[in-house]
């Protein structure tokens, strides 16, 4: 027995040390690992124990690794400094033979040549300098000559982590040029002094090596100075003003086009942080003095590396002036400074209209040089509309309008079918759909999420719950019964009539809510399409098999789907092919 005993702790024992070797292994960061760029070097990938082309990490004291070369059978020290989620700095020492991490990291002397890597992708940052600026550059080492006649510009976009840069060539220097180039900064750093890490892009630029830069900045209130490396590491840079290339750059003092303290927009609009427009494209966030606009379906106009971070904002809004609407006190105006993802900036117009707590009529005018004529109103003739509402997450559905079953007529088809507004749920509306023409059925499902009445017109904004779109229903009283139909701005006007849209006369009276058949859970008939035949909420059935425009004995089913209402039967069965 003893004999056994002895034995098992044998066999144990190794499997234990092999645990005890995984659990204390060498790994690197999780905030580390991933793709990188380094000059000259090309991409490098750090996963949990390896960096490529480098070694196997055999051991680390703080941010020292020693790494294995299996092909060169050596090991090297690695000193790791982690500046920014998307700047690496390293120094290395020499590939030997000896796997002491101390006396490796040792050998690395002050003069070792200290190695940047940039991450790809990389997330970008708000750049250190804001506005507009104008500069005076020098390319050359070899003489302090700056180009200052004509002096170069930087311009801001939308986007508050690009910019434009317009350098212009100045006479008797051939060092310079005329060029522009678009701007993105990547990630900023203090060591000592301030660091800057970017991407330049125009066609004329076609490599990593040629578009990533490193600066050292120094920037004041109304001034700044930049040096710039030759090349995609941050060597050669001594100080802000000593470099290959050196900037001296000037704040331009054009104050009126920045946020006034005494301009601010209303507080329905800045109160909610975030909203959107009825597509689902636009998305709005809101400060006080300023908000940007995103296309969250945006083509960037300055294109970058397919494995490079795109931008999503369209249009930075700057408030510079309240107008005073006493005549017309539900309109609020302001003169703004919009900046574009071209980087072009000019004076607009913004209209605020508030039809609800939660939803705004936005128009803002076109893009114009002088301010003063900017709110004319010339200038909203071919405005940018936009009905926004609050961020879903933040918008409780409502109950809504007009409780019962309507059978409806398509005024812009022969389609007909029944409009079931909550009845299943109070804050649903369920449209069952037929179109004899093509015989195609479907079901549209729609939360309500606001309802509100102005004049003679109820306003609904629904929307379907698995999508970004929403739409703005007006349902208008007449003799005959309801109209309800689609209107993109909710101004109680039709939307170009196809045969997708909302366009429907409802027949009174309403059948009512209470003989509405339960859903069970068989699946939708052949040629029926529905919002929710894969979410199992709510299912499509047919009485009988296959029903649809079939006779029975004594029983003829319409042209119909059930979905929690009830069916509607005649008797007579000459009445089938109806």
């Amino acid at each position: 027995m003893m004999e056994v005993y002895i034995l098992t702790l044998w066999n144990i024992y190794p499997l234990f040390l092999l645990f005890l070797t995984v659990a204390t292994a060498c790994v690197f960061p999780e905030d580390i690992r991933g793709r990188w760029y380094q000059s000259r070097y090309g991409e490098l990938e750090i996963s949990h124990n390896e960096i490529t082309r480098k070694g196997t990490c055999a051991q680390n004291e703080d941010n020292k690794y020693l790494l294995y070369n299996r092909s060169r059978n050596c090991y090297k020290c690695l000193v790791i400094t982690k500046w920014h989620k998307n700047i690496l700095q390293y120094k290395e020492s020499y590939c030997l033979v000896e796997n002491d991490i101390n006396a490796l990291c040792e050998r690395i002397h002050g003069e070792a040549e200290l190695h940047t890597v940039v991450r790809i992708p990389s997330i970008p940052v708000a750049c250190p300098f804001q506005g507009y600026y104008s500069f005076k550059y020098s390319n050359s080492t070899t003489h302090n000559r700056q180009c200052e006649n004509p002096l170069s510009e930087i311009r801001p976009c939308a986007d508050d982590s690009k910019f434009k840069f317009i350098y212009r060539k100045c006479p008797g220097m051939p060092e310079t040029s005329n060029k522009e180039l678009d701007f993105q900064c990547l990630a900023t750093w203090e060591s000592g002094e301030k660091f800057l890490y970017g991407k330049f892009q125009s066609p004329d630029l076609t490599s990593r090596e040629q578009m990533y830069r490193c600066f050292m900045h120094n920037f004041f209130s109304m001034s700044g100075d930049m040096s710039i490396s030759a090349d995609a590491t941050c060597q050669g840079l001594q100080s802000p003003t000593v470099g290959v290339s050196t900037m001296k750059l000037d704040k331009e003092p054009d104050d009126h086009r920045w946020p006034l303290q005494r301009c601010s927009f209303p507080k329905f609009f800045i109160h909610h942080k975030r909203w959107r427009d009825l597509s689902g494209q636009y998305v709005l966030e809101v400060e006080s003095q300023m908000f940007r606009i995103k296309d969250k379906h945006a083509q960037e106009t300055i294109i970058f590396d397919a494995d490079e971070h795109r931008s999503d904002t369209w249009m930075m809004l700057r408030c510079i002036n309240n107008i005073d609407k006493t005549l017309n006190s539900q309109i609020q105006e302001f003169i703004v400074h919009a900046t574009d993802d071209k980087c072009t900036s000019k004076y607009r117009c913004l209209r605020l209209k508030k039809r609800h707590n939660k939803v705004i009529e936005l128009h803002i005018g076109e893009a114009v040089d002088d301010r003063f004529s900017v709110c004319s109103d010339s200038q909203f003739l071919n405005a940018l509309k936009f009905i926004i509402i609050q961020n879903h997450k933040h918008m409780k559905p409502t109950s809504c309008p007009q409780k019962g079953s309507f059978r409806f007529a398509d005024k812009a088809s022969d389609c007909e079918g029944q409009f079931i507004s909550g009845c299943r749920m109070s804050d649903e509306i369920e449209i069952q759909h037929y179109c004899p023409r093509t015989s195609r059925r479907s079901v549209d499902i729609y939360q309500c999420l606001v309802s509100w009445q102005e004049d003679n017109v109820r306003f609904v904004i629904a929307h379907h719950p698995s999508r970004k779109s929403a739409k703005c229903l007006a349902y208008v009283e007449s003799a005959d019964g309801i109209d309800v139909h689609e209107d993109e701005f909710c101004r109680d006007r039709l939307s170009v009539i196809t045969s997708r849209k909302i366009n429907y006369a409802l027949f009174k009276p309403a059948d009512g809510c209470g003989n509405l058949l339960p859903p069970v859970g068989s699946a939708a008939p052949n040629g029926y399409t529905s919002d929710r035949d894969n979410n199992n909420d709510i299912n499509l059935w047919c009485c009988h098999s296959n029903c649809f425009g079939k006779t029975f004995p004594n029983v003829t089913v319409f042209r119909f789907i059930v979905m929690k209402y009830s069916l509607r039967i005649s008797d007579d069965p000459s009445s089938a092919d109806k």
